[in-house]
């Protein structure tokens, strides 16, 4: 339990920016609903994956002390970003379910 709020504290420390992220990708492509919504799926997972790497690239580069401190307490930095990765996906699929549900009400 320990560690998963460690991992979920790892997140919430960049989490807002990769939500932005993921918001902006949506509405870029003109904020598809419904059946379009599938085809976005393609796309916003290869673009997840690409700025999940360059955020993990930035982490590593510019931080470190911040991921020894995770080393060290046994969690990898691939179970942090994998979880972190997960997580995000997570968000932006329980946001959409509400979006669609909003709209499927009107």
């Amino acid at each position: 339990m320990k560690r998963l709020c460690l991992i979920m504290s790892f997140y919430f420390s960049f989490s807002v920016c990769t939500g932005m992220i993921s918001i902006f990708s949506w509405i870029v492509v003109d904020a598809p609903l419904f059946g379009d919504f599938w085809h976005f799926l393609k796309g916003y997972f290869l673009m997840k994956i690409a700025s999940d790497l360059v955020m993990w690239y930035y982490l590593r580069s510019n931080n470190p002390d911040r991921l020894f401190f995770y080393f060290n307490l046994s969690i990898s930095e691939l179970r942090l970003f994998v979880t972190a990765f997960a997580l995000d996906i997570l968000a932006f699929l329980v946001f959409m379910f509400f979006v669609h549900l909003v709209n499927f009400l009107k």
